[in-house]
């Protein structure tokens, strides 16, 4: 081979080289694989969800973990197809949830990485659906369209909520729906599949403060349709005119009532005529049905005449009665009437004429690549006119009326019209209250089960509160709640009081929430909140968002603080700003350090308990005090390791001296002092106690159980600094609180009937970054504003999953607005935040890692390269030749 050759030769296959190396960029890059523990109540899946793509990925979760068989794999984006986002690219964050209320946000990369999820959510959706296809479409010939085959996916998702259907004929493309079931939960999503097999369809349910749902089914594709049949469509245009005759007497009844001994009299007029105008005509279309892509697939239509439109002729008779009565008689005509109607074939442009005979069936002309039809034609045509019948018409008397009267009122209608007839509406029988007051509680149960709600609720409303409690109780849950709707609240308040709250629970849980939070607002404090404690929390929680904030304030408190935590944070903060945000708040209490010893104690004296702890750790929780009440037990995190530290704990019998006395209306219920040796306040990031409130002392005092707090001495500003309690248990005796402390020093338990008014608003949560990876400092800051007329001393605390991080104090002066900032630093992991009533959320990564450039940056490098090298190759071709020319000798 000439050299000229062999150096294009070689030119051409590295230019090749280029361009097929170059192509990498067209496939989908590294997909993010995911892995972690999953801390939630109720937890089935995960899903992960990307900006601009509707397809979701769902991983099942196992023993507390997802990911770990290596199949959570969020799918990179194909830049292939630039029009079309499959998944995942730089830039993009991924939201990962159980529950999307509280999402963990990761940033889109491929490689493997690990991502804690966690969530408070208690219940989960459920969704459950059925697929249905269609008849197969063929493939059009123009426009040029593929076959196909429409399937339909219906279900229902409890509670509604949002749906994201994969339809599983191409995992990485946009064959997905995405859908939201309407307020009965229903929803309906279509999709074409161009291809035959069998397919698993998946579909994700999700709603924020729910735990996501995940369902499957499988179904098969087939691509093979039947022959197309000719057939031709005519519709009836009426056009002519044609008078019907009503043949039959209409018999029009009256309705009237009467009152007085005179016999009525009554007189009806009424004229019916019916007219009914058409001469119809009938045009054959015939209509392509629709392919994908707008194609459309050549059907032969079917011929078929519509009947006449009906007419109606209506004669109202009205009858005026002695004394008083007017008996309105409605007689309605309706004509019927067959058209003969002549059917003319209007044909798409581009489809065949079909030929029509009076044989029942027809030859159409071949259409290039679709089936030849068999048309059959029923009746026998000419072939454009479908002959019927004379019209004849039919008239029929509606409604039938009832008229009440003493005696019966006599309709005097004019000459030709019928005699309206006048019978007696039923009327329910009316139930003497003597008869119930007189009956056995099993018999009045039995009478009220039959009559209607609305008799019902009038006999409940004259009877006694204990014998309409007796019969309620004795009925059906769902038809008391139905009754209990036709009541007055507060008559159906006072029959709750006197019932067991399961029962009273159950039938109030058949009553609509506005009228459920009306009759609960008139029921005793104390049973409300029994009755609160049967229902489910998704009826408790849609209460609390339409009932009073006062009324809420009486009642909450007397369901149990656990059935009050499963109610979302955020419905209680909405519905009750007067409230302490830690009496609303679930907390998880800290987890003390399992490698650090227990205190020793010993009693000092009746009043003086003094305690030694062996050793601490930096940021790990000990335990210091296990008594004497009122305290239960007393946490604290240390910020360093330290060795024999003495705690005391004395019980005191009033205030210290220069402390001030408490405001009005605040009742003292105990004073200790805790002090603390070997270790300086600032080696303590935050304290944790838990106490104990006799429930004799707080019934004594008339003390609100939300009004509990702990007030801490401080003898700089010499001011007692209260800190909200957290109501967390109660047993027959006693009500266990829990509260946060910065420090120790001298304590009062105190107590109100009304609640103490809320001087402290927080504002403007930020935290900066919201995600990092690896350990790095993690900024949380807020704004806090005192209304108070003086200055006071705000005990800000950062909560981190529900268990408390850190604390400080701030002072804030009348009107004053002043920052509050917290820095952490925490292991992998997702954490929820909140600060005052503030919520948010950040993500802590693993350490940054290597990962592998992306395919399609690799194929462009990888292209530049040979291209240069390719370069390169000619230049020292054609210089070596150049060279070798010069250098040849003469011959």
């Amino acid at each position: 081979m000439k050299p000229r050759y062999q150096l294009t030769a070689l030119a051409l296959v590295l230019l090749m080289m280029g361009l097929v190396v170059s192509q990498v960029a067209a496939v989908p890059g590294q997909p993010l694989g995911l892995y972690g523990n999953v801390t939630a109540p109720v937890a089935d899946v995960v899903v992960a969800t990307i900006p601009g793509v509707t397809c979701a990925k769902a991983f099942p979760v196992s023993n507390g973990q997802y990911g770990m068989n290596g199949e959570a794999k969020v799918p990179a984006d194909d830049n292939g197809t630039t029009t079309i986002k499959e998944g995942g690219q730089a830039g993009d964050t991924v939201s990962v949830f159980v529950d999307p209320a509280s999402s963990s946000p990761i940033a889109f990369e491929g490689g493997l990485r690990a991502l804690n999820v966690s969530s408070s959510a208690t219940q989960a959706v459920s969704i459950s659906f059925a697929l249905s296809a269609g008849s197969p479409v063929p493939a059009s010939i123009s426009p040029p369209a593929p076959a196909y085959q429409r399937v339909t996916a219906t279900g229902t998702v409890t509670p509604s909520a949002t749906v994201r259907i994969n339809w599983g004929d191409n995992l990485n493309s946009p064959s997905c729906s995405l859908t939201t079931a309407g307020q009965t939960g229903a929803f309906t999503a279509v999709h074409d599949y161009t291809a035959a097999g069998n397919f698993t369809v998946t579909a994700i349910a999700y709603k924020a403060g729910y735990a996501a749902a995940l369902n499957s089914q499988s179904i098969g594709v087939s691509m093979t349709a039947a022959a197309p049949t000719a057939t031709a469509t005519a519709t009836s245009t009426p056009t002519a005119t044609a008078t019907p005759t009503a043949t039959s007497t209409p018999a029009a009844t009256a309705t009237a009532t009467a009152t007085g001994t005179p016999a009525p009299t009554a007189t009806a007029t009424a004229a019916p005529t019916a007219t009914a105008t058409s001469t119809p005509t009938a045009t054959a279309t015939f209509t392509p049905v629709p392919g994908p892509g707008g194609g459309l697939i050549p059907q032969d239509p079917a011929a078929t005449a519509t009947t006449e439109p009906t007419a109606t002729a209506t004669a109202t008779a009205t009858a005026t009665t002695t004394p008083t009565a007017t008996a309105t008689a409605t007689a309605t005509a309706t004509a019927t009437r067959t058209p003969t109607a002549t059917a003319t074939a209007t044909l798409v442009p581009g489809v065949p004429t079909p030929t029509t005979t009076s044989t029942p069936t027809a030859t159409p002309t071949p259409v290039p690549g679709v089936p030849t039809p068999t048309a059959t034609r029923t009746p026998t045509a000419t072939p454009t006119a479908i002959l019927a019948p004379t019209p004849t018409a039919t008239a029929t008397a509606a409604p039938t009326a009832t008229a009440t009267a003493a005696p019966t009122p006599t309709a005097t209608l004019p000459p030709g019209v019928p005699t309206p007839t006048a019978t007696s509406t039923p009327i329910p029988t009316p139930i003497p209250l003597a008869d119930i007051e007189g009956a056995t509680i099993e018999e009045a149960v039995q009478i009220l089960e039959n009559a209607t709600d609305q008799q019902a609720a009038d006999i409940f409303e004259q009877l006694g509160q204990e014998k309409a409690s007796s019969i309620l109780q004795g009925m059906g849950s769902v038809k008391a709640g139905s009754i209990l709707e036709e009541m007055g609240s507060v008559k159906a308040g006072s029959i709750l009081d006197e019932m067991g709250s399961v029962k009273a629970g159950s039938i109030i849980a058949n009553v609509n929430t506005a009228k459920a939070s009306d009759v609960l607002s008139e029921v005793n404090p104390h049973k409300a909140g029994a009755i609160l404690e049967e229902l489910p929390t998704t009826k408790v929680t849609e209460i609390v968002q339409v009932m009073d904030q006062d009324k809420l304030i009486e009642r909450l408190p007397e369901m149990s603080s656990e059935k009050l935590f499963e109610i979302p944070a955020q419905v209680l903060f909405d519905a009750m700003p007067k409230v302490s945000v830690e009496q609303l708040a679930f907390e998880v209490p800290p987890t003390i350090d399992p490698n650090l010893p227990p205190p020793t104690a010993v009693q000092i004296s009746p009043t003086l308990a003094i305690y030694t702890v062996a050793g601490t750790q930096g940021l790990a929780w000990a335990k210091l005090v296990g008594s004497p009440p009122p305290l239960d037990q007393v946490l604290a995190k240390f910020t360093q390791s330290l060795a024999d530290v003495q705690v005391s704990v004395e019980d005191l019998t009033g205030k210290p001296e220069g402390a001030p006395d408490f405001a009005s209306g605040q009742v003292v219920s105990a004073f200790f002092r805790i002090d603390i040796e070997n270790a300086e306040p600032g080696d303590i990031s935050a304290a944790h106690v838990t106490f104990f409130i006799e429930k004799s002392w707080l019934e004594a005092n008339q003390i609100h159980k939300w009004s509990i707090q702990i007030n801490r001495f401080d003898p700089l500003l010499s001011t007692w600094v209260p800190f909200p309690s957290k109501r967390i248990s109660e047993d027959p005796e006693r009500i266990y609180y829990s509260a946060v402390l910065p420090g120790f020093s001298v304590f009062a338990i105190t107590g109100s009937k009304e609640l103490q008014e809320q001087v402290f608003q927080v504002a403007n949560l930020t935290i900066t970054p919201s995600s990092v990876e690896g350990e790095q400092d993690v900024t949380i800051r807020a704004m806090v504003t005192s209304s108070s007329p003086q200055r006071e001393v705000y005990p800000a605390t950062l909560w981190l999953n529900d268990t408390v991080e850190a604390t400080h104090l701030v002072q804030v002066n009348a009107g004053e607005t002043v920052p509050i900032e917290f820095v952490v630093r925490k292991p992998v992991g997702t954490y929820s935040v909140r600060v005052e009533r503030l919520l948010g959320q950040f993500v802590v990564g693993p350490p940054p890692t290597v990962t592998p450039t992306p395919a399609s940056k690799t194929g462009l490098i990888l292209g530049i390269v040979f291209g240069v090298l390719g370069l390169l190759a000619i230049v020292g071709i054609a210089a070596w030749l150049l060279l070798r020319k010069r250098v040849r000798p003469s011959a």
